[in-house]
């Protein structure tokens, strides 16, 4: 499916959800629908790339592609200290953890694989970008509780979610027009987190 009829089918799903709201909500979901950032985060400065330490080169060309592609989407990332690791333990047991630490975020990588590169890059991206209403509206779409919390399993937080749709998106991978019908929930929520059009779609 083009492009263009992606932006309509999300303009839509945002315009049926205000016309059953009362007018208090409506104004809330638009708000909530509309880019913002209401996290005070340190931004990342124009020719500012995160520090990245003990990639090899293999490894560096993932993650200096990773933040292109955020780059050439329009998905601007906090400043960020980029480590990697040889084996799961520098990532707390898992393939990837993001954290606030002092001055920078930092994502710690224990794969080189590129949806998780991605995915912890969203969570930066997330955490300076959407807005708490922002939050709750996408936790409604999503079913889920709570936006983060690791005392629950992996993807009963929004979280997650979030993270796993917008490192999809992002993906190199073109989409058929079968596959991006297939997938129209994980493309209209990508633009309504976003504003932007996922870059799969030819």
């Amino acid at each position: 499916m083009h492009w263009v009829a992606r932006i309509v089918i999300a303009a839509a799903l945002g315009v049926a959800l205000l016309s059953t709201a009362t007018p208090a909500q409506a104004t809330s979901l638009h708000q909530a629908m509309s880019p913002q950032r209401d996290h005070a985060g340190v931004p990342r400065l124009d020719g500012d790339r995160p520090g990245i330490y003990g990639a090899d080169t293999e490894f560096l060309a993932v993650i200096e592609a990773a933040i292109d592609r955020y780059d050439s989407s329009g998905l601007t990332l906090p400043a960020l200290r980029i480590y990697v690791h040889p084996t799961s333990e520098g990532c707390q047991g898992h393939q990837g953890t993001y954290g606030q630490y002092g001055e920078a975020d930092r994502v710690d990588l224990c794969t080189e694989a590129k949806f998780y590169v991605l995915h912890e890059l969203a969570h930066a991206w997330e955490r300076h970008t959407l807005s708490d209403l922002k939050r709750q509206t996408v936790l409604y779409y999503v079913e889920r509780a709570v936006w983060h919390d690791r005392n629950r399993p992996w993807l009963d937080s929004g979280a997650e979610v979030v993270a796993n749709n917008i490192a999809w998106a992002l993906m190199d991978e073109p989409l058929s027009e079968p596959d991006a019908n297939r997938h129209a929930d994980l493309l209209d929520r990508f633009t309504l987190l976003t504003g932007a059009v996922s870059p799969r779609i030819e």
